[in-house]
């Protein structure tokens, strides 16, 4: 086999020109690493920020975070006014009358279309 057989070696990159494809490749590598920087900023942002909360004082841990939800909920609760037992017998009656006219009329138009598509299927 002689020199004149052989494929001749690809030029070199700068001559071609890139496809479309290895364009897109390229844009979503830099976007990609566009947004790892990003992150990484703001993970050390939030990493000063938090240093500086603790010079000053103002930092709270998780349970301290907690405690002052806890503290929030039963504040909030307090607020709520509560029905009386006399309100609480008829909310509990008018929801149950409701409850069973509804499905009793759910169970009337079943039956309606169950033998409607029997009549017509069967």
């Amino acid at each position: 086999m002689s020199d004149d057989d052989k494929t001749p070696e690809l030029e070199s990159d700068e001559s071609q020109t890139e496809s479309p494809r290895a364009i897109a490749r390229a844009e979503r590598k830099a976007e990609r690493e566009a947004q790892k920087a990003e992150y990484k900023a703001d993970k050390l942002a939030k990493k000063e920020l938090k240093k500086q909360q603790k010079a000053d004082g103002t930092y709270k841990g998780v349970f301290k975070r907690m405690a002052l939800f806890f503290r929030q909920v039963v504040a909030e609760l307090r607020k709520v006014i509560w029905p009386t037992r006399k309100e609480l017998l008829s909310y509990t009656w008018i929801v149950l009358i409701f409850v069973l006219i509804m499905g009793a009329y759910i169970g009337v138009l079943d039956f309606i279309f169950t033998k409607g598509v029997l009549f017509v299927f069967g």
